[in-house]
């Protein structure tokens, strides 16, 4: 490509040499010469260097991990064969899921076989999975009238992960490790139900806790001792179907030099995000207090069909395999199938376990069909229902604001109907033993790790 210099030249050079042709033709064979010298010189430019960035290599790791709304960086090293110190100049194509600290990098390359090492910070903007195939490098020619362009091949890949910084700061108790439950410990119902050993009868056992058989074996009363279950399955099932695509408006937190640009994009005083994305948030934060608590976590997936299934275990790895399997979970333009999650879970889910389903139930074919299905497992499983509450399903005299026109008017009414038709869901849910829960959007990570504790503590499992 022509360099500034270049084009320079052709603005200051070329274009009066052509206008003095005009005004003295005696002169125009040297001006001729002059042009021609000049054309010269800037092929031989060309020519020469054209493999100026040949000896120029880039090494770059293969994969690199990031959360969104926080900076990381990439590691390059330049290699540099051609036996001279070069300046380049680089880019990679961002696009707008990421936001550079300088949008192109300047770097000084050494001579030959010396490494140059430099790093880029660079701030993710969204979650997902993203490549990179090229690193664009651009050097000046040896007379710098040319700036010379090569594509030097990498294999990036960036995974950027869901950002839990808010939502951790809500549970903080459930992280400080203080007690069973964190700060507040919650007390414990009933004596447990995992037999632990057999022991001699104290005056006040409970007579339904003697073991008879026991007793005639060994001459003396005996008493079963029981434990608190530690061990047990947690499942949490995300619906990324079209209804989990719905935005959702978080007001932005007024904290100097505070990113606004976190989730998606920023529209006034609220941050626009959507629905599965604070499914995710809930998820991973369950999947982190249910390691706390020694319980199994697992996951689910599905729209049209179940996507992925992760068996509930625990430890770091396994959180690390959760977080991989949902990371880069976008919605499906598709209407959820309950009958194949239902179906799903009946072949692979033969322990009893809590199954807590994030999905949206406001289409009423849907929350039918999900009604008659969830019939089939909820004898044997424990599920939970939780949904995002729509901003206006509210009962009709709730909200303290004032009504202005016969705009807002009707729009209360239709926001009470959608709330009416919301509980009605609650009724039939529960009918068949499935709890229903409607948290805010803010509230749903905070409700649903509140409803497994409660769960936990009252030993319905």
């Amino acid at each position: 490509m022509p360099s500034k210099t270049l084009l320079w030249i052709a603005g200051l050079v070329v274009v009066p040499l052509f206008g003095a042709m005009t005004f003295f033709p005696g002169l125009r064979p040297l001006l001729l010469l002059g042009l021609l010298v000049l054309a010269v010189v800037c092929v031989l430019d060309l020519l020469v260097s054209m493999r100026v960035l040949a000896g120029v290599t880039v090494e770059a790791p293969n994969r690199l991990h990031a959360t969104a709304g926080r900076d990381f960086e990439i590691p390059l090293r330049f290699a540099n064969r051609s036996g001279s110190a070069l300046a380049i100049r680089m880019g990679l194509g961002f696009g707008d899921a990421f936001r550079p600290t300088v949008p192109i990098l300047d770097v000084q390359l050494g001579k030959a076989k010396a490494i140059t090492k430099r790093t880029w910070l660079v701030t993710a903007l969204r979650r997902g999975k993203y490549a990179f195939a090229a690193i664009y490098t651009e050097a000046l020619s040896r007379f710098s009238l040319w700036d010379v362009r090569r594509e030097l091949a990498v294999n990036i890949e960036v995974r950027v992960y869901p950002d839990l910084r808010s939502e951790r700061r809500g549970l903080a108790a459930f992280f400080l490790r203080r007690g069973a439950h964190g700060m507040q410990p919650r007390p414990q119902l009933g004596k447990g139900r995992e037999f632990e050993q057999l022991r001699e009868y104290a005056p006040g056992d409970d007579y339904g806790d003697i073991y008879w058989k026991g007793t005639a074996r060994r001459g003396y009363p005996t008493t079963k001792m029981f434990q608190v279950e530690r061990t047990q399955e947690v499942y949490v099932v995300i619906d990324h179907s079209r209804l989990s695509g719905r935005e959702i408006r978080v007001p932005v937190p007024k904290v100097p030099g505070a990113m606004e640009d976190q989730e998606f994009h920023v529209g006034g005083e609220f941050t626009v995000t959507t629905q599965l994305e604070k499914y995710l948030q809930a998820a991973l934060v369950l999947g982190t207090v249910a390691e706390q608590q020694a319980d199994l976590f697992g996951l689910i997936t599905f729209s049209d069909q179940v996507d992925h299934f992760v068996r509930s275990k625990n430890g770091r790895q396994h959180f690390d395999s959760c977080r991989d399997a949902i990371y880069a979970l976008q919605p499906e333009l598709v209407s959820p199938n309950y009958d194949e999650l239902i179906i799903f879970i009946r072949k692979h889910l033969t322990r009893r376990a809590l199954i807590i389903v994030l999905t949206d139930l406001s289409d009423p074919v849907a929350a039918e069909s999900f009604y008659e299905m969830v019939q089939l497992v909820s004898r044997q499983h424990l599920v939970l229902v939780n949904m995002i509450r729509p901003e206006a399903a509210l009962p009709v005299f709730s909200s303290s604001a004032g009504v202005a026109t016969s705009r807002d008017l009707y729009d209360r009414l239709n926001g009470h109907f959608h709330w009416s038709e919301l509980q009605e869901i609650d009724q039939m849910l529960r009918s068949c033993g499935v709890q229903f829960a409607l948290p805010e959007s803010g509230e749903l990570t905070l409700e649903t790790v509140n409803h497994y504790m409660q769960i936990k503590s009252r030993q319905l499992l």
